[in-house]
């Protein structure tokens, strides 16, 4: 018996992605990230440097954080000019509400991999690529789930 067993993250990968992405090349002279300047936040997955490959690959830039930012240092570097912000699973509440108030776009690194692989791009808003919100101003310390997201305008098109 020659079954072979799929892992569930890959039954869902589109086997036309590659010509898709060859052909995107050709088309534009760029790859999918030419517009893309991220900020890589600490522990988002994957890796930074697998991530860093990846936009590189598809024309765009990183930066990468590699301590906790402080919401001083996102305004910066939002203002230097980052367009996206890949974020770990939690975000602090505070440079979670100033990406979505200034329309920067920030998900989880799992969006860059399923916008690669999966036939139709996957949405910004779609609630499985956003952090887990950290309220550390809040004398519980409750944790709240992310309700809004920015706008998916800036996405590069595919």
């Amino acid at each position: 018996n020659n079954a072979r067993k799929i892992d569930k993250d890959q039954k869902d990968l589109w086997h036309g992605a590659p010509r898709r992405w060859r052909q995107y090349w050709e088309q534009k002279g760029a790859g999918p990230f030419a517009e893309f300047k991220c900020l890589l936040m600490p522990e988002c997955h994957p890796p930074h440097d697998v991530l860093e490959k990846i936009v590189s690959a598809g024309s765009g830039h990183v930066v990468i954080q590699k301590e906790e930012p402080t919401l001083a240092q996102v305004r910066k570097h939002c203002s230097q000019g980052v367009t996206h912000v890949v974020v770990a699973e939690t975000c602090d509440a505070s440079i979670s509400k100033w990406l979505h108030e200034n329309r920067v776009p920030y998900f989880k690194g799992e969006y860059v991999m399923d916008f690669l692989a999966h036939k139709n791009a996957p949405s910004f808003s779609d609630p499985f690529y956003k952090p887990e919100v950290l309220d550390h101003g809040g004398a519980s310390g409750a944790r709240a789930r992310a309700s809004k997201s920015p706008s998916d305008g800036a996405r590069a098109k595919a």
